[in-house]
């Protein structure tokens, strides 16, 4: 599990994104040849990113708002049977989020980017209110930990069991701030979440894949 925590994933930021996390995909899915899915907090940031990546010889697969069960196991289908690379883009928490196995190298890696917060709304700010009120953890019990949760999930969908390897990359700063890496699984480093900043990717995960 690797920290990019060089790009701004912010809503107020997210603009000027695109570039730059279109860019960590790439470096990503070419470190080794396989199936990557991508992860994003909601669709427009898919599709903004989508339109600024450039993988050449690389079958791309994307998750459409409204997708019924039959086009997602189509597309699902489609994505395990392609050539040996290829990348899913999808949103974390929805269909591809969640209760999808891929085993074994049917998936290497997943890419997150940015925490998945719920959207800020009436029955959320109520939710923060009764949770601050109650414990004095309005944000963490109304958006952090539904967001990281999602996040977890996404996760989850690369290792499916004991003997597989893969990569996940969480992408954004605000996973090195303080509140998000205590929310990370303890099996996910060694001594301190710390440990999963990666300042330099390229070297990082070539370094991976060849021990």
């Amino acid at each position: 599990v690797f920290i990019a925590d060089n790009v701004d994933t912010t809503f107020k930021r997210r603009n000027d994104s695109y570039e730059m996390v279109a860019r960590l995909i790439e470096t990503s899915v070419q470190s080794r040849a396989g199936k990557y899915a991508v992860f994003f907090p909601s669709f427009k940031y898919l599709t903004d990113v989508k339109a600024k990546l450039k993988l050449q010889h690389t079958d791309i697969f994307i998750q459409l708002p409204g997708l019924s069960q039959d086009s997602r196991n189509r597309v699902l289908e489609r994505f395990r049977n392609s050539t040996s690379e290829a990348v899913l883009l999808a949103v974390m928490g929805g269909a591809f989020g969640e209760g999808i196995d891929l085993p074994g190298d049917e998936l290497i890696g997943a890419i997150i980017v940015s925490p998945g917060l719920p959207k800020v709304g009436f029955e959320r700010a109520v939710m923060q209110i009764y949770f601050q009120d109650e414990y004095e953890r309005g944000f963490s019990y109304a958006m952090l930990y539904p967001g990281m949760q999602r996040v977890i999930q996404a996760a989850g969908r690369v290792i499916r069991s004991s003997e597989d390897r893969g990569i996940v990359i969480l992408v954004g700063k605000r996973f090195s701030q303080r509140h998000l890496l205590e929310s990370l699984p303890e099996h996910w480093y060694k001594h301190t979440p710390e440990e999963l900043i990666c300042n330099d990717l390229e070297s990082t995960l070539a370094s991976f894949w060849e021990s």
